[in-house]
Order: C-alpha cells, then sequence, then structure tokens
C-alpha cells in the first residue's frame, strides 16, 4: 500500500516537472564539438561528363626506332657517254674521216709543239708556220688555226699574243699586227675555246688566268658536233649519235648573234658571221648542208665540198647570165654566180674598206642595185642585208677605178645580167 502511493507521487512529480521544464525552456546552449567521423556511405551515382581540359606540355622525344628493311633495288640509270676521239670513227667511217682529215675545223687550235714538230706536213696543204718574230716556240702552248687564213698564238698563261707582228696571214706570207692597241696578256683565248675545242667544259678550272674551263681535244672534232661518242662505239645500233642537220648547229659557232644585226669591222663585215648573214635574206629558209658538205673543206676540194651549186636552183638566171657573157664577149668567161653575189666583203685576217675588198665570201646574195643604196649603218657599226653595187660590181677586184664605170652605170648594167 505505502509502495503504490510513492509510486504515484513519484509519477505525479516526474509530469510536473516536465510541464515545468516545458513552459519554461531557458536559452540554446553553445555548439558543442563535433563528433566522430561517421562511416563512408556507399557510391553515389556517376555524374555528367566534365568540360575538355587545357592540353598539356609536349611530352619528351622517344627513342629512335630500329632501322626497317632495305628496299628493293631500282631500275639502273643511264650510262653517261664519254669523248673517245676520232680514231675509233675511222673504223666504220673511213671516207668520211679521210675527206673530214682535211678540212679547217680540225685545226681550229693547235698544240705549239706539234706544229713545230710538223713542220710542212702538219697542215693539209704544206703550211709551214713558225713562231712571232722576236719570239721562241717556249713562248706559246697554243697556236690558232693556220689552215686558211691566218694563225695566232697562245701564250702559257692562257692569252693570245696581240702586237705589232703577232698575226701570220697565209694568203701573202707575212707578219701583221694583230689587236695592236690592246695591253699585254688582256685577251683571253677561254673566251675562244667553246668555238675551238672538242668537249669544252666552262665549269672546270685550267689554272691559267687566261683560260676559263677546259677540254678533250684541241680543234672542232667529230664529237663536237655529233656529242660523246663511247656508247656509240661499243654499240653503233642501238646507241645512236646525234645529227643535227639545221644552220643553227653550224651557227653555235658561225654567227655573232642569229638573227639579229650583222657587225662591220673595218668596213666588212666582220668574221664567223655565216649564218647571221644567210638568214637576214630569202636563204633564211635554207640550211646550211643544202649546199655544203660539212665533212669536206672548200679549200681543199670545192667542187666536192658544195653538194648544190647555184644554177641547181637558178637555172633561168644562169641561162641568161650565160647568154649575156657570149653575147658581149667582155672578159667575163671566168666570172661565176660567186663573184658577184658572194663577193669576198668578209674580212678573216684581211681589210680593204677603200675598195671593199676583204679576204672571205659573204653569204649576202641579193644585190640591191639602186644607186642610193648604202651598205653599212650611219653609224658604220652594223651592214645592211644586201650587196651594194658598189660592194659587188665596183669593188677592188672588179671595176673600181675604171674610166666610165661607176656607180650609175653599174645601176643599168646589172639589171641586164639575168633579163630573160
Amino acid at each position: 500500500m505505502v509502495q503504490k502511493v510513492w509510486w504515484n507521487a513519484f509519477t505525479v512529480g516526474l509530469i510536473l516537472g516536465c510541464l515545468l521544464l516545458w513552459g519554461c525552456e531557458g536559452p540554446v546552449g553553445p555548439k558543442g564539438d563535433p563528433g566522430a567521423q561517421g562511416t563512408q556511405g556507399t557510391t553515389g551515382p556517376k555524374g555528367d561528363k566534365g568540360d575538355k581540359g587545357e592540353t598539356g606540355d609536349k611530352g619528351e622525344t622517344g627513342d629512335k626506332g630500329a632501322t626497317g628493311d632495305k628496299g628493293e633495288q631500282g631500275d639502273p640509270g643511264n650510262p653517261i657517254p664519254s669523248f673517245v676521239g676520232n680514231q675509233p670513227c675511222k673504223v666504220c667511217h673511213a671516207t668520211v674521216s679521210t675527206d673530214f682529215e682535211k678540212t679547217g675545223h680540225r685545226f681550229a687550235l693547235n698544240k705549239a709543239s706539234d706544229v713545230q714538230a710538223g713542220g710542212k706536213s702538219f697542215y693539209p696543204h704544206g703550211n709551214e708556220i713558225g713562231a712571232p718574230p722576236n719570239k721562241a716556240w717556249a713562248d706559246f702552248s697554243y697556236v690558232i688555226g693556220g689552215f686558211a687564213w691566218r694563225a695566232l698564238f697562245v701564250t702559257p698563261q692562257g692569252y693570245v699574243h696581240t702586237g705589232a707582228l703577232a698575226q701570220y696571214n697565209l694568203s701573202d706570207l707575212i707578219w701583221v699586227g694583230f689587236e695592236e692597241t690592246a695591253q699585254p696578256n688582256t685577251i683571253k683565248f677561254g673566251d675562244c675555246a667553246k668555238c675551238h675545242t672538242t668537249g669544252y667544259d666552262p665549269n672546270a678550272q685550267a689554272n691559267q688566268p687566261g683560260l676559263v674551263g677546259t677540254w678533250k681535244f684541241e680543234g672542232v672534232q667529230c664529237e663536237s658536233c655529233h656529242g660523246p661518242g663511247s656508247l656509240h662505239v661499243k654499240n653503233p645500233i642501238q646507241s645512236k649519235l646525234n645529227v643535227d642537220r639545221t644552220s643553227h648547229a653550224c651557227g653555235k659557232c658561225h654567227s655573232r648573234s642569229p638573227r639579229g644585226n650583222i657587225h662591220a669591222k673595218a668596213g666588212l663585215v666582220d668574221n664567223y658571221q655565216q649564218l647571221n648573214t644567210m638568214l637576214s635574206g630569202k636563204k633564211s629558209a635554207m640550211s646550211c648542208i643544202n649546199c655544203h658538205d660539212p665533212h669536206k673543206s672548200t679549200k681543199a676540194n670545192q667542187t666536192q665540198a658544195i653538194i648544190a651549186r647555184c644554177e641547181s636552183c637558178h637555172f633561168r638566171e644562169t641561162e641568161a647570165w650565160e647568154k649575156y657573157k657570149k653575147d658581149n664577149n667582155s672578159g667575163m668567161s671566168n666570172l661565176t654566180c660567186l663573184s658577184c653575189h658572194m663577193p669576198k666583203f668578209g674580212t678573216e685576217a684581211k681589210a680593204d674598206s677603200a675598195k671593199s675588198l676583204g679576204d672571205l665570201r659573204v653569204h649576202l646574195f641579193a644585190i640591191n642595185t639602186s644607186p642610193t643604196a648604202q651598205q653599212l649603218s650611219t653609224d658604220g657599226k652594223t651592214v645592211n642585208p644586201y650587196l651594194t653595187l658598189k660592194t659587188s660590181c665596183l669593188n677592188g677586184a672588179c671595176h673600181a677605178n675604171q674610166p666610165g664605170r661607176d656607180i650609175n652605170w653599174a645601176a643599168q648594167t646589172a639589171v641586164k645580167f639575168h633579163a630573160r
């Protein structure tokens, strides 16, 4: 009984206490220290893909890989031909080689020692050339030409010998001056070498101040025009040589400026302008070999060297000319087409401007029959592309200074020659 009363009193007291606490709540106390970290929860779902980050720095170069396998062998390249000289050509081309041996091309440049040792037998026509006056053969390495017109000399340093008595003229066998106003050792043979040698290489050095480049052979030999012949010698059928029949093949050396002006020297046509003069007129459509055999010399045998004569094409003019000579009987029996249409108005070794006469026939052909036609330009530096009456008729070899034979007579007479 007593226990029950105690328990009831306790219960009532507890209830009253709670009510009292609830009705009389005090201020919130300070935040307590955080509790210990709880255990990690389970992994949540994967989030969305983030934006691309910035490019990182370039990494270090890796080690060199192993060498790959060797590739297959390529196809063989074309062999390069080399120069062999004229001797192998004679085996198959005996007749042509024999004819060529007698041309001036072969003697465009010669070793001075060979000219000295050969004497009269060195050149085909028995020309005998000695060292220039007051000079010895030891003073020279080469002789330029000596075949037909003149001989010039090259020093061991590669310069062309100049001054009084430096040139030997073959037409009258006398020594004359060559570039007398030039200072010694100023004219380089290297400027001439490409047209006087075979296998010329302008990029090689000869270690001589007057020479530019080197060459395989002196003179203009077979391979100058046909190219290096070693492969052709080994297999003539498979390896063909170059055969250029155009005039420009010759014009590489026989011209100064193709289709350009015709340069004058001492009032005449300067040398090495055969192509210049031919291209200046109606004959420009022709080729040199229409008339010339390049393997034969007009000096040695003109009949064979000229394969087509003027009358081959100009037969009517020839008939009229022959009739004129017969009817007039004026002592012109020795005159030919060349006398008037290819006069010696060019200069190689000699020039007489007063007589319009040199030592080299020109390829101008056409004659301007006007009595006022001028042969040279106003400044005298170039030649007009025709022949005047003074050049063809009144030159020093024909009617110059003959009584009654003036320019007007020539104009009236010339038009009758080919009248039909």
